[in-house]
């Protein structure tokens, strides 16, 4: 039998099972209790032929020309199987939100969800989930595909494994002085001042619910489950961005400073152009013995030196007009970021920033109860239960680390 089919037969069967268990529990046999696990275990396995398939399919695909679907229809290279339909609801195949790309995290929640299908719902999370529960998955890299996931600052720093602690310290240089000279028989070395200093992180959630959703909508809209994992991961990125960039609030309720306000990090004013300011901070990192690795612009500042223009009108950088320039500047990977305000850049080594984490970003959802959508001083209760309604949430246990004010410098692009 085609994959496609059998998995449609199995995922029928499996309806029948349930609602037979639903509706006459008491009817609910061991034989079916036992074709249960057989329909579980079958349902994988053709799953991962329908995936080693896909696989084989798009490495074909390169070849170019039209490829084919497993329902033995023909389809262009790159339409995904067939048109979609605009809406997303579901058709006769699986289809992808529009407009959305799948990325690492996505895939890696995915997995999850299907690793996970056997305490949640079994196969039929496959249709439809359960009231309530959670899934971790990896957060691996930037959810952002634009371009090469390189506009993701939690991707560009480094990282370490908070394991099961939720603070700690770490040595901060906020100088360095280096006396090394030659010296005569007898006399006293010099001493040379690398400033170190203690400093402690904790670590702070990052969180964010969604507004409450029909269920049915997870059964009519076969990507809307996908759709909910990207766009939580998103704005969970977007906020890393701003701790890393501005600090925040941890989870005892105290206040820790990001690069933008961390005291010690230098400045570089401004000097005839964005261009000249952003070479001199490397300079001035230069001069010290440090080695700059980045750059961080706010999009609009990168348009700009993007737009740039010759006494004879032609673009500074090359292939702009008809292509969009690649993001460095004097040999550095320029990195965008919203969090970062206009008139700013960051230059240096984003490696001197510690993003101390878990690892995994937790998506739970909830259909129970009551649920307060408004704000502490003006709730906003939902039933959630009796309007048949799900939310969802998705969070993240993070801490940070500035590890030298001498690797990094702040560069004032307007006067």
């Amino acid at each position: 039998m085609d994959p496609k089919k059998k998995l449609a037969a199995l995922e029928a069967e499996a309806d029948a099972l349930r609602n037979k268990l639903l509706d006459h529990e008491d009817q609910f046999t061991e034989a079916d209790s036992a074709r249960v696990d057989v329909i579980t275990r079958e349902y994988r396995d053709t799953e991962g032929i329908i995936a080693r398939k896909d696989a084989a399919a798009n490495a074909l695909g390169q070849f170019g020309g039209a490829t084919q679907d497993y329902s033995g229809h023909e389809t262009d290279e790159g339409a995904g199987g067939g048109l979609p339909d605009p809406s997303g609801r579901r058709t006769g195949k699986a289809m992808q939100v529009p407009g959305s790309d799948e990325t690492v995290f996505t895939k890696n929640a995915m997995d999850a969800f299907r690793a996970a299908s056997g305490t949640i719902g079994g196969i039929f999370a496959q249709k439809a989930l359960i009231p309530s529960g959670a899934v971790v998955a990896r957060f691996d890299q930037a959810v952002v595909n634009d371009p090469a996931n390189s506009f993701s600052l939690y991707g560009a720093v480094q990282h370490l494994d908070a394991g099961g602690t939720n603070s700690g310290s770490y040595l901060r240089q906020t100088a360095r002085t280096n006396a090394a000279t030659t010296v005569t028989d007898g006399a006293l070395k010099p001493i040379s001042v690398y400033g170190l200093e203690q400093k402690t992180w904790r670590l702070a959630t990052v969180a964010h619910v969604s507004e409450a959703m029909q269920r049915q909508w997870f059964e009519d809209y076969t990507g809307l489950q996908k759709f909910l994992n990207q766009e939580m991961a998103y704005g969970i990125d977007l906020k890393i961005a701003d701790m890393i960039l501005n600090g925040g609030t941890d989870e005892t309720g105290a206040a820790f400073t990001g690069i933008m306000n961390t005291s010690g990090i230098g400045q570089t004013a401004f000097l005839t152009s964005k261009l000249r300011t952003i070479r001199k901070a490397v300079t001035d990192l230069q001069v010290t013995g440090a080695v700059p690795k980045n750059i961080v612009l706010h999009p609009s500042d990168w348009e700009e030196i993007e737009s740039l223009l010759t006494a004879d009108g032609g673009y500074i950088l090359q292939g702009a007009p008809q292509l969009a320039a690649t993001p460095t500047l004097f040999g550095l990977p320029v990195l965008l970021s919203i969090s970062l305000p206009a008139g700013s850049a960051i230059v240096g080594d984003l490696a001197s920033v510690v993003v101390i984490d878990r690892g995994d970003l937790m998506l739970a959802w909830t259909e129970g109860g009551q649920m307060n959508m408004g704000t502490v001083a003006v709730p906003v209760n939902v039933e959630l239960f009796r309007a048949n309604k799900l939310v969802w949430r998705a969070e993240m246990r993070l801490g940070l680390q500035v590890m030298s004010t001498k690797l990094l410098r702040v560069a004032d692009l307007v006067l």
